[in-house]
């Protein structure tokens, strides 16, 4: 069934009858929420790795029209990373115009669920996972400590071949001195 169509400026809009129902579902599971960029994700998704944390991307990135400003749409992003099993929900507003206290009203309207503590911007997200009550396992942990040995492991490669090459240039240049 073809869950899209065009509408009058031919730019395709979500039909999909079940779109609402799958957002609630997944709103009613997040015990957690970031305001993040995706550039935050990312280095939120590694850091966490790198300290134990078992991570799993959820890929569904969904927006939403959350309000006007001005006469201008204001529009907020979800993402969704599971950690330690846990679902915690990144967003950002997207559009030109934003009213920040309008994104976070709408946020606490739409997750009147979390606990205190679980709502913070990307540079607090620790304060999200503990209120959220992400669990590091051993195992998580020996993974983080095996990326984090991977991680240096390759660092160094690169910087003896980068030595390396440096010491062959200096030799050459001596070379053609002489």
């Amino acid at each position: 069934m073809d869950t899209a169509k065009k509408d009058k400026k031919n730019i395709v809009m979500n039909t999909n009858p079940d779109f609402e129902g799958y957002i609630s579902t997944r709103l009613k599971e997040t015990k957690g929420a970031v305001e993040a960029t995706s550039s935050d994700i990312h280095e939120i998704y590694f850091r966490l790795q790198q300290v134990g944390h078992l991570i799993e991307q959820i890929s569904d990135g969904i927006g939403k029209t959350v309000g006007t400003f001005y006469g201008h749409n204001v529009h907020v992003q979800f993402r969704w990373l599971k950690v330690d099993g846990i679902l915690i929900c990144f967003y950002e507003a997207t559009s030109r115009v934003v009213d920040h206290d309008m994104v976070k009203t709408f946020m606490k309207s739409i997750l009147p669920h979390l606990k205190p503590g679980a709502f913070n911007d990307a540079m607090n997200v620790h304060n999200t996972v503990n209120a959220a009550g992400c669990v590091r396992t051993v195992e998580s942990v020996t993974k983080g400590i095996k990326h984090i040995e991977n991680e240096f492991k390759w660092q160094n490669e690169q910087l003896q071949k980068s030595l390396k090459i440096k010491i062959a240039e200096k030799e050459l240049e001596l070379l053609k001195q002489s």
